[in-house]
Order: structure tokens, then sequence, then C-alpha cells
């Protein structure tokens, strides 16, 4: 991470003030070894999109700790806020992680059998994984067009940039959709 957070200022004159001895001051004073090495997955993005969009807006919250409200700034301008939907092997989740999803499923069941509704419970889960996710079970992604940002009170906060080149090689599961109820139209019609 601290590599990609070298690049980062080195290649990016927003950041020219942090370069030098002054990047290696505020790593110091941020080390933070907590998540060292860990990738954590949401089970369900409306949690995360209410109440953690800050992570998509502005990425990694070391790099966010380290650059300071200056970085912060840059980074909301740096990239686009992008969605994963993933098929996450669950051999992949550590034991505890997966111990607490049952339980969570478990409830939900629960639930579902002794009200019979046909509302969903909002799914607030994560899992933490201590390996990287096979590109193939990447399955799909999105940009989101309007994200509240829980460091700017709530704010609104709407990418300029709302696609990626990954959008048209690799479509979303929702435009996947589209064509082949497209498909189904023009074969029925």
């Amino acid at each position: 991470m601290t590599e990609r957070l070298q690049r980062l200022v080195e290649d990016h004159d927003a950041l020219a003030a942090l370069r030098g001895e002054r990047l290696s001051e505020v790593i110091d004073r941020a080390a933070n070894e907590i998540d060292h090495e860990w990738l954590h997955v949401a089970a369900d993005d409306a949690f995360s999109l209410k109440h953690a969009a800050h992570y998509l807006i502005s990425g990694i919250e070391w790099i966010m700790a380290v650059l300071g409200g200056e970085g912060r700034r840059f980074l909301r301008t740096y990239a686009t806020p992008t969605l994963l939907e993933i098929d996450l092997p669950l051999s992949l989740v550590v034991p505890r992680s997966r111990y607490a999803f049952a339980r969570m499923l478990m409830r939900e069941w629960m639930r579902l059998t002794c009200n019979r509704t046909a509302w969903t419970a909002p799914i607030d889960f994560g899992f933490r994984l201590a390996t990287d996710i096979p590109p193939g079970c990447i399955v799909g992604h999105r940009h989101p067009q309007e994200l509240r940002d829980p460091l700017q009170n709530g704010r609104p906060y709407r990418p300029e940039v709302t696609s990626c080149l990954h959008c048209v090689t690799m479509p979303t599961p929702n435009a996947q959709q589209e064509t082949d109820a497209d498909a189904e139209g023009r074969v029925g019609g």
C-alpha cells in the first residue's frame, strides 16, 4: 500500500507538497496495522452506500488518513467510484466471518418464517478476507450516480465520471439482463 501511495504522490502535482521526506513523516504518523493485508467485502451494498460511501468516493481509509484534508479533496477527483459484484466462494472467508454470516442468515430465515413478509431486511454484513479475490469471481460492476458522503455530513456527491473502460468490455448484471430481455423480445416478437 505504501508503494501505491508513493506512486500516487509522485504522479500528481496536486500532491506535490507531500513529496520526499514529508511523505515518510505523514506515513509514520498515520501508521495503521489494524487492517493490514485484509480485504473487506460487503454482502449487500445498501448499507455501504448509506453509511460508508466515503470509501467509494475517496478510496482506502489509510490513504485518506495519510493524505489528510487536501489529499481527500484530490482523491474525490482522482478515480471513479465503483462497486464490484462478486460471486464469493465462502472458502475464501475466514471461519469467524462465515459463522457470523450463518447466524445472520438464520435470523433472516426466522423473520421470514414468522412474518411471511415480502419486505427484505437490509443486510449489514461484511466479510473479512485474508486473500485476494480471484479475478474470475468478479462478475460485474457499476458506478453509482450519487453518493452521500459521511465525511461531508451526508452531503450528496455526484462523480464527474460514471463509467470506465471496463463498462464496455464487462457489462453490469442489469445491462446483461436488459440485453437478454431485448433478445427475447426480438425472438418472440
